[in-house]
């Protein structure tokens, strides 16, 4: 197994190199030496998932100074026969634009709120809004989405979701309501064509990845019928 992972898109992105380790089951020992044959091989930025009940691996990789930017939670929904047949709401429709417009970059931005791309300083703001506005142009061209639906309101996109497949299961990725319109069920009903699409294709399962301190977003999924599938912590460490 390959433990430290070179990132080529976020290397590319960020115009230095990034890495992954993949730290679940190592020893604090091969985790530290890792670290150390990250920042030979010239690795400026490193990103490490640690599973929260693992205490001493988390303590070394504070005490090696990462930085702990997400305690992500992992959400999963085992899709039913009958979501085949729910009823979409009128005013969801698929983006059918060639580009995002400035309204989906937008609802974009809103959806970073507790990204570790903006907690994590080092980043930068400008790289944070970069990042999330290519996250939505790539969506809307179907390079990292399969799907993006909005959800319209006089002829303007208030909500956003976008959906993709990995691993054989639903995914989601960018979810948003504008502020101006929250509390109204949307976030609910943009959900339910999710539901509707993935069963549709056959999947069995939408997976669906939270910021830990995004109450309201745990709140709303977890009031959705998503179930907790697993927790981690993630750390950047800049070498």
């Amino acid at each position: 197994m390959e433990i430290l992972k070179k990132l080529e898109w976020d290397s590319d992105f960020f115009s230095y190199q990034v890495g992954e380790i993949v730290a679940n089951g190592l020893s604090e020992e091969i985790f530290a030496k890792t670290l150390n044959e990250a920042k030979l091989k010239n690795y400026r930025l490193v990103y490490a998932k640690i599973p929260p009940d693992d205490l001493k691996l988390n303590k070394l990789a504070q005490q090696r100074g990462g930085f702990l930017v997400d305690e992500r939670i992992i959400y999963s929904l085992t899709l039913k026969d009958e979501y085949k047949n729910l009823q979409v709401c009128h005013q969801i429709k698929e983006y059918s634009g060639e580009q995002a417009c400035q309204e989906l970059i937008d609802l974009a931005m809103q959806c970073g709120e507790y990204s570790r791309f903006k907690i994590d300083k080092k980043i930068g703001g400008q790289k944070f809004i970069d990042l999330y506005t290519t996250w939505i142009k790539k969506s809307v061209i179907g390079e990292i989405a399969e799907k993006v639906f909005v959800y319209e309101v006089a002829g303007k996109n208030i909500g956003l979701l976008t959906l993709a497949v990995k691993n054989g299961y639903g995914s989601t990725g960018l979810l948003a309501v504008d502020n101006n319109f929250r509390g109204q069920k949307i976030g609910s009903r943009l959900f339910d064509a999710a539901k509707k699409y993935f069963a549709k294709n056959g999947l069995v399962k939408i997976i669906a990845v939270v910021q830990g301190k995004n109450i309201s977003a745990c709140r709303f999924h977890e009031k959705c019928g998503f179930l907790v599938f697993a927790r981690e912590n993630f750390y950047h460490f800049w070498l």
